[in-house]
C-alpha cells in the first residue's frame, strides 16, 4: 500500500479551499489550536501495520481479521447499517425506507462485505469500537506520533459499501486515515447558529447555505485533521475501510 501521500489537486469549483498537506506532529498543535482543518504528514506513522495488513487486492483482509480473532478469543458482535442513508433523506428529515440497525458476529460481516452477499452487499459498519473487544487490533495503530502529546477518547472503524455519513460535528478533534477505498469529505467551518440546530448529527442539515470551505477526497495514504466543531460529510463510491481517533490535545491552547 502506498506510504506517501498522494498529490492533492486543488477544486476547480469557485469558494473552495485548499488544505494544507504534509502537515507535522510537531505542527499539529498550531492546526489544532488554530481550528483549521489540513492532511497530515502520512510518512510520520512509519510503518503501520494498519495499512500493511488490513486490506489487500482491494478487499479487506479476512484472513488477518480471522486470526485477531482467534488470538483474542473473541468474534465481536458489531453493529451495522442496512439501507444506504443518503443526502434525500436526511434532508427530509429521516432515513431512507429500507435503512435498519442490527447486530451481526464481526467474522460473517466481513464475509458479507468482501463477498457481495446480495441481500447484505450494502452493510455498514460504522463508528464501531473494534480496539475495545480485539485489543490486538491496538498493536496495528501504533505508533501515533501525531498524538504522544494527547489523550484518546475513542478509536472508531469504518468499513462499508458505497457509504454516506450526514453532516455532523464532533465535540473532540478527529484524525482520520484511509485504508482502502476512496472517500470524499466536506468540511463547513464552524458557525454561531449550526444549521444542525442542536444536534450533533445532520438530520435537518440546509444543503443549500452554501459551499464547503473544504472538499477533498481521501485515498488510502491520505490522513484527514478535522477540529473539533467543523460539520463534516463523508462519501464514498464502492469497497471502502477507515479508522480514526477523537482526541484532545495535552497543555493546547
Amino acid at each position: 500500500m502506498n506510504s506517501r501521500l498522494r498529490p492533492l489537486f486543488p477544486s476547480l469549483r469557485r469558494g473552495i479551499q485548499t488544505l494544507a498537506t504534509g502537515v507535522t506532529p510537531a505542527q499539529l498543535p498550531t492546526y489544532y489550536n488554530a481550528s483549521k482543518p489540513c492532511l497530515l504528514d502520512f510518512s510520520s506513522f512509519g510503518n503501520l501495520k494498519a495499512n500493511e495488513k488490513w486490506a489487500s487486492e482491494g478487499r479487506i483482509n479476512n484472513e488477518y481479521f480471522e486470526s485477531i480473532i482467534a488470538k483474542d478469543g473473541v468474534d465481536p458482535a458489531v453493529g451495522v447499517e442496512k439501507g444506504r442513508m443518503d443526502r434525500d433523506a436526511v434532508e427530509s428529515g429521516g432515513e431512507s425506507s429500507d435503512f435498519q440497525r442490527f447486530e451481526m458476529p464481526l467474522s460473517f460481516f466481513l464475509q458479507c462485505i468482501n463477498h457481495e452477499v446480495p441481500q447484505f452487499r450494502d452493510l455498514y459498519l460504522a463508528q464501531t469500537y473494534l480496539t475495545d473487544s480485539l485489543p490486538s487490533l491496538k498493536e496495528d495503530l501504533s505508533p501515533n506520533p501525531f498524538l504522544e502529546n494527547a489523550s484518546v477518547e475513542a478509536i472508531g472503524f469504518w468499513i462499508g459499501r458505497n457509504t454516506f455519513t450526514p453532516p455532523h460535528y464532533d465535540p473532540s478533534g478527529n484524525i482520520y486515515m484511509m485504508v482502502l477505498g476512496s472517500k470524499k469529505v466536506r468540511l463547513w467551518k464552524p458557525q454561531e447558529k449550526s444549521p444542525l440546530g442542536t444536534s450533533k448529527m445532520g438530520s435537518n442539515f440546509n444543503f443549500q447555505t452554501g459551499k464547503p470551505d473544504y472538499e477533498v477526497t481521501l485515498e488510502p495514504g491520505q490522513v484527514l485533521f478535522t477540529p473539533q466543531g467543523w460539520f463534516h460529510e463523508l462519501e464514498s463510491k464502492g469497497l471502502s475501510a477507515a479508522v480514526n481517533w477523537w482526541f484532545r490535545l495535552n497543555n493546547s491552547a
